[in-house]
C-alpha cells in the first residue's frame, strides 16, 4: 500500500527501498507494488506452510494418545458413520 501510494503521489519517489534487494523486481513504481504483493502472497503462503508443519508436528503425538474413532453401522449406510469415541 504505501508503495502504490507513494508511487501515485509523491513526485520524487525515495531512495530504493530494502526491499529491493530481498525482492527481484521491486521498485517504487506501480508495477513494484503488484511485483511486492505477490511476493508478499508467497512469503506469507511459505510461512503459513511451515507453521502448519509445525503445529502439526506439535500435536500429532498427542493424536497418538486419543482413541481412534469408531463406525457406528447402526444408520444402514454401507460404509457407516464417523462419530466420536464416547
Amino acid at each position: 500500500m504505501l508503495t502504490l501510494f507513494a508511487a501515485l503521489f509523491v513526485d520524487d519517489p525515495p531512495l530504493p527501498p530494502l526491499l529491493a534487494s530481498y525482492l527481484p523486481g521491486y521498485e517504487v513504481s506501480l508495477a513494484g507494488a503488484f511485483v511486492g504483493f505477490g511476493w508478499a502472497a508467497f512469503a506469507s503462503f511459505v510461512a503459513g506452510r511451515f507453521r502448519a508443519w509445525g503445529r502439526k508436528l506439535v500435536i500429532a503425538p498427542s493424536d497418538a494418545l486419543s482413541p481412534p474413532p469408531r463406525l457406528d453401522p447402526g444408520l444402514g449406510l454401507a460404509e457407516g458413520v464417523l462419530v466420536s469415541a464416547p
